[in-house]
């Protein structure tokens, strides 16, 4: 009889062929994962992920998805095939470094009650990015739409969500939201909460996921003892979409969490933080040496146009 595996780690990949192939095989380097099972979900990549995952990591469940469900709904589709006590929703653009995955697992079985785990997230350089993620408010939207948090990154009350930039994370640390990049969550509790809102499609989906988590009495919670490198938004083909998304999915959990009267102020504090940076974009774009401006000096331009687009959720 087999053993039921202690984790299922379930990648979703989109187009990032060189970089899942990166994650798996760090992956491989990691002590005890013989008692892990991989599950790698491609989102209808049109590049050529699913022919090299198949060639070089047969041990490997691929799904080849025949349409691009997103991120949530193809992280529900995988963990319906996994078998493991605790699933692992890890991003193809990262590299988990040696004993992060054994290190995250020992920590989850020293900490059972709290029913979602996460570690440290840094980018190529060692610098710390975002792994968990305090509560979006009213106030954090204000001082993120008038620039404040941009003034004042490392206060936490001027940027509340940002706990990497503000918080030393020298030690386990209970947060609001563990980032979906790097999530390890019961599988008991995954199946009380039916996994993601398949509302979300991309961005906003761990957040409903942790939210709903602690209402049902999970306590997230973090290690720095756990690294892994993250590069970031491998998949997104430009800036202006990428934030789209990401306000997408803000008013979606506006939508679903937070007053009606909150959740209106908050759209029109997502209007206002993009009409300030589309006026900044104009205004450095009309006094610039060159005649030229780049699609990337232009994305808040972009995205303030298509508000009406982005601001009633997914």
């Amino acid at each position: 009889m087999s053993r039921v595996p202690e984790c299922s780690i379930l990648i979703i990949s989109y187009n990032t062929s060189d970089l899942t192939v990166a994650c798996l095989n760090s992956l491989r380097e990691q002590e005890n994962i013989s008692n892990s099972e991989i599950i790698v979900f491609d989102n209808a990549s049109s590049d050529d992920s699913e022919s090299k995952i198949r060639a070089l990591f047969p041990e490997v469940r691929l799904i080849a998805s025949k349409t691009n469900l997103g991120f949530a709904r193809a992280n529900n589709e995988a963990a319906r095939l996994a078998t493991g006590r605790r699933l692992l929703l890890l991003n193809p653009d990262t590299v988990t470094l040696p004993g992060s995955l054994k290190t995250l697992l020992e920590f989850a079985d020293q900490n059972p009650s709290c029913g979602i785990w996460g570690g440290r997230t840094i980018d190529e350089h060692g610098v710390p990015n975002p792994s968990c993620r305090g509560d979006m408010t009213v106030w954090s939207l204000f001082c993120y739409s008038v620039g404040l948090t941009h003034i004042f990154p490392r206060t936490r009350l001027f940027n509340p969500e940002s706990i990497h930039l503000w918080s030393s994370v020298d030690a386990p640390l209970d947060v609001a939201v563990v980032v979906g990049c790097y999530l390890l969550i019961d599988r008991v509790l995954w199946d009380r909460l039916k996994g993601f809102d398949p509302e979300f499609f991309m961005y906003g989906e761990e957040v409903d996921l942790c939210l709903r988590a602690r209402s049902l009495g999970a306590l997230p919670r973090v290690t720095p003892k756990s690294v892994i490198i993250h590069y970031g938004a491998a998949s997104e083909t430009s800036n202006e979409q990428k934030l789209i998304k990401l306000f997408r999915g803000k008013c979606s959990l506006m939508r679903k969490h937070w007053t009606t009267l909150n959740a209106r102020l908050g759209q029109y504090l997502l209007v206002l933080a993009s009409g300030i940076r589309a006026t900044a974009e104009a205004f450095r774009d009309s006094h610039r040496l060159t005649k030229h401006s780049t699609s990337k000096s232009r994305a808040w331009t972009v995205v303030f146009r298509q508000r009406q687009k982005w601001r009633t959720g997914w």
